[in-house]
């Protein structure tokens, strides 16, 4: 079960900073997972996305002091969560931004259509 407050990790090979040099390695972090209620809180008190963004076939994931996220060409890699392909990157608000948690593509949302168009 997705539990807000577990820890997820994310690998990518995205910039290092919100409009920052690309690494010259594969990174890793770990974030913790919020409540999609907590998500839409955050983002809400963003003018420039508004309310109503978070639906429940995203998750939110980060740090609410930021400083840990996906960024920008990490679109597409994966989230895990206790060694399970949970989520993709999907999009956030700049980078590791403090309350601006990233956003996630949910694949147990997603199940029956993978298993529909994949055949896996």
């Amino acid at each position: 079960a997705l539990i807000p407050g577990s820890v997820c990790t994310i690998t990518g090979w995205g910039t290092l900073s919100y409009a920052g040099a690309s690494p010259v390695k594969l990174h890793m972090v770990q974030v913790p997972l919020i409540s999609n209620e907590s998500c839409e809180e955050y983002y809400s008190q963003i003018s420039s996305i508004g309310a109503g963004r978070i639906t429940d076939v995203m998750i939110c994931a980060g740090s609410p002091y930021g400083g840990r996220d996906a960024c920008q060409g990490d679109s597409g890699g994966p989230l895990v969560n206790e060694e399970v392909l949970t989520g993709v990157v999907s999009w956030g608000y700049e980078c590791a931004v403090a309350g601006a948690p990233g956003v996630y593509t949910s694949i147990p949302a997603f199940r029956e259509w993978i298993r529909d168009n994949s055949g896996v």
